[in-house]
């Protein structure tokens, strides 16, 4: 018999339902298919696909731009940071934070790459911020990759943030 089809011994405790939370249907849409707009809420693209990396965690959106006439479509892969998520009216708007000639200028999303390259915003330098720390190397962060506080780049908490 197979292991799945096995009853549980007579006796034997039943696991307990996990916990639900409802969620507003708003807030539960998927990314997939949806438009993506620029600056001036104009779309200019659609979702197609989302890259993650091996925790699961989102980093990049594949964004496929259509030409004239939906001639010359192309897919870029966008930062996950430089999206902006809202909604409003029961839907989702999606804004891309980045200059329109640098998505243009992005290579073509290829997924049997090895590498992907993802179109970033630029970093915004700030007087000072170059400077190091007394006992940290340049960029403030202390040997071993956390900030003082003890979460790591990208402000995650130690572990997996995940609850034991």
């Amino acid at each position: 018999m197979p292991v799945w089809a096995a009853t549980p011994p007579a006796g034997a405790e039943k696991p307990a339902p996990p916990k639900l939370e409802t969620v507003g249907r708003s807030h539960a849409e998927g990314v997939l298919g949806e438009p993506v707009l620029d600056a001036k809420g104009q779309t200019i693209g659609h979702v197609v696909n989302v890259l993650i990396d091996s925790d699961g965690t989102p980093q990049a959106a594949v964004i496929e731009f259509a030409g004239f006439f939906g001639l010359g479509n192309r897919d870029v892969a966008v930062d996950w940071k430089a999206l902006r998520f809202a909604v409003q009216k029961g839907k989702i708007l999606i804004h891309v934070m980045l200059e329109p000639g640098a998505l243009k200028a992005m290579p073509e999303y290829k997924p049997a790459s090895s590498s992907v390259p993802v179109a970033t915003r630029a970093r915004r330098e700030v007087p000072g911020a170059n400077a190091p720390a007394s006992n940290a190397p340049a960029g403030g962060t202390p040997a071993g990759g956390a900030p003082p506080g003890g979460a790591p780049p990208g402000g995650a908490p130690p572990g997996n943030g995940k609850s034991p």
